[in-house]
């Protein structure tokens, strides 16, 4: 359509999913973060939530190895915290987000749920979007 004069499809994606550009790069700030502090593992938003507390400024600086994770951390706290419009980061909203963004693909990643263990709740992980 380009070579026609009209405007690119993909740039019209995100406005028909309602989605605005800030809404992308957040979300697309928290896969990374997510992918950065638990890898390919399933967790459930608790884990999410003890992760940003673990990794609080107020309990000290975190050396070595763990200052990628420290600052993907904070990342992904501030990310959530915008998507959620400031709302304390708790397993329920933070669940919520998850479930209407999951499988959302961004970047060449997206959020996948699964039945959590003994059925309660939700378990999720960032997994690489399929080609």
């Amino acid at each position: 359509l380009l070579w026609l004069g009209m405007s690119d499809p993909l740039d019209t994606q995100s406005t028909i999913r309602g989605e605005s550009e800030d809404e992308r790069n957040n979300w697309a700030m928290v896969l990374e973060g997510l992918e950065v502090c638990f890898g390919s593992a399933w967790v459930n938003t608790g884990d999410v939530i003890r992760k940003i507390s673990e990794f609080s400024p107020l309990l000290g600086p975190h050396e070595g190895a763990k200052r990628a994770e420290r600052e993907a951390a904070a990342t992904v706290a501030a990310s959530l915290s915008d998507l959620l419009g400031g709302q304390r980061l708790e397993p329920g909203p933070v669940g919520s987000l998850f479930g209407r963004m999951k499988d959302r693909i961004v970047d060449d990643r997206r959020l996948t749920r699964k039945q959590g263990r003994g059925g309660a709740g939700y378990e999720w992980r960032v997994e690489k979007a399929p080609a």
